[in-house]
């Protein structure tokens, strides 16, 4: 083998590494993005069930105070219903 041809197999040898070594970086590109992408879903995600937590609570909230106020105008009722039959009841 003469030196021509062993310097053009240490280029071709150096050309070889240099794509792999261009691979390698590119596929942990991908994976960096990838697990960048994943953790932005998990965050936003986790927001999300936050929000819906605090929605739940205010809901309940809404929901029993709607009752304690239906349960109100319903004794209101109730009492002006009793008023208005004792009005009938004293005019007859």
């Amino acid at each position: 083998m003469n030196l021509k041809e062993e310097k053009s197999r240490d280029l071709i040898a150096l050309a070889i590494n240099a794509a792999q070594l261009l691979t390698l970086l590119v596929a942990l590109a991908v994976l960096g993005s990838r697990f960048g992408v994943a953790s932005e879903r998990l965050n936003r995600n986790q927001s999300d069930i936050q929000e819906l937590r605090s929605i739940v609570a205010d809901l309940a909230t809404a929901s029993v105070a709607g009752n304690t106020m239906d349960v109100t105008h319903t004794r209101t009722l109730d009492e002006l219903r009793r008023r208005i039959e004792r009005l009938e009841i004293n005019n007859e």
